[in-house]
């Protein structure tokens, strides 16, 4: 079965010790996922404390403005270092993992709804939608997500897929194809064309392409969607916490 540790990042190692995995990608020098810790052991105060002078110093000479850490799967964070987080302005939560085995979405036949990849005439449908999801995190990191969209385009992987509702594109998401599973990442449908089965269609989509692979997502522990993940099949795998502090 997949667990967290099976989830390739979309980043460079620049580190990995018995403790930690180091990622620090230029390329996407402001992209969070791309440049943080992820922890093989959890930290005691004192060692997270180090770790984050390190992460601080290195991110402030690249003019990276956050430091982000992930910590060991099903793991929570003690008292202590919950509290050094809270009163040195991280902002933190979990993640949940949720794997589909059986992945049987059932998707009513609706002309109304089409459900596509990525190509070069419909590339600026996918950035639109893209960037209107993407812009709550900031138009800085939305306009990067413009460019490695664009990059991501000529790549196998992930492959970008697009919907449409009566010819308005309305919903993207990522496949990332792996060896034992695709990954299902980025899904977003417009806040007006939600409870429209469009959702599901674009599932049944990936459901597809997978054939005989599981299918994972990763979702916010707060995620009012993971009702819809576990209705459609989705079954609950593994927690996982992370702190990010943004600062000028």
């Amino acid at each position: 079965m997949v667990s967290f540790i099976d989830i390739v990042t979309d980043g460079d190692i620049l580190n990995e010790t018995d403790r930690y995995i180091q990622y620090h990608t230029l390329n996407k020098r402001i992209q969070y996922d791309s440049n943080k810790i992820v922890y093989k052991v959890m930290p005691d105060l004192n060692t997270f404390k180090k770790d984050e002078q390190m992460l601080k110093t290195l991110h402030e000479q690249h003019k990276q403005p956050f430091l982000k850490f992930v910590f060991p799967e099903n793991h929570s964070i003690d008292s202590e270092l919950e509290r050094y987080l809270k009163e040195n302005g991280y902002e933190y939560s979990w993640i949940e993992l949720y794997i589909n085995v059986d992945k049987d979405f059932v998707s009513k036949d609706n002309d109304n709804i089409d459900v596509v990849t990525t190509n070069e005439d419909n590339l600026v449908d996918f950035l639109n939608v893209s960037y209107e999801y993407d812009k709550k995190y900031g138009t800085d990191y939305a306009e990067l997500k413009i460019e490695v969209s664009k990059n991501q385009l000529y790549e196998d992987n992930p492959v970008q897929v697009l919907s449409y509702y009566q010819g308005k594109p309305v919903g993207t998401l990522l496949i990332w194809n792996h060896e034992k599973y695709v990954e299902l990442d980025s899904f977003a449908v417009r806040e007006p064309y939600r409870k429209l089965g469009i959702g599901t269609k674009m599932q049944a989509f990936v459901a597809d392409f997978a054939q005989d692979k599981l299918i994972i997502l990763v979702a916010d522990g707060e995620d009012t969607a993971k009702d819809m993940y576990k209705k459609q099949g989705y079954v609950y795998s593994g927690y996982q916490y992370e702190a990010l502090k943004e600062y000028e």
